[in-house]
This record gives structure tokens, sequence and C-alpha cells, in this order.
């Protein structure tokens, strides 16, 4: 595998990160992802990253709505991953 596959394979974990978070990934994909973030400290950063700044795109809206928030939550709740402090403080309404 050569520099240009392990960047283009970056990239696609990337935009799988982006479209689980957007709820655009199928479950299966998520769950095979969820395994990925689990066992690389660069995707749960980035993870964070995103969780972050989907956090601040959606803060006048406090409902769980899709399922990759819903995952997101679940993950946090169950110490999968560190969730930043913004996001683990979030108001419920």
């Amino acid at each position: 595998m050569d520099a240009k596959d392990v960047d283009d394979n970056h990239e696609i974990l990337l935009e799988s990160l982006s479209a689980m978070i957007d709820d655009e990934l199928s479950f299966a994909d998520s769950q095979q992802l969820l395994g990925q973030i689990k066992a690389s400290p660069e995707l749960q950063e980035k993870w964070r990253h995103f969780c972050v700044i989907k956090a601040i795109l959606r803060r006048k809206s406090h409902a769980i709505t899709s399922t990759g928030e819903f995952v997101s939550q679940a993950m946090v709740h169950k110490g999968a991953i560190e969730t930043p402090s913004l996001l683990a403080n979030k108001p419920e309404h």
C-alpha cells in the first residue's frame, strides 16, 4: 500500500465518520466504524471534534433525533469513548 492509498483510506474513514454523525451511514457500516474508532486514538479525537461541531450546530435542538446522535450518546454512556464536557453537560428538554 503506497502513500496515496493510505491517504485515500484515511479520507474514506473521515467521510464515513461524518456520515455516521449525520445519520447517513448504514447500521452495519456504523458497527464496523465503531470498532475502528475504539481501536484508533486518532479516530476517537476526530469523533470528539465532529461531535462538538454537531453540538454547536444543533445547540437549539436538545432532543436526540437521529441514529448517529443516539449511537454517540450510547457510546458515551457505555464508556466506549470519552466526549467533551460540552456534550456531556448538554441540557435536556
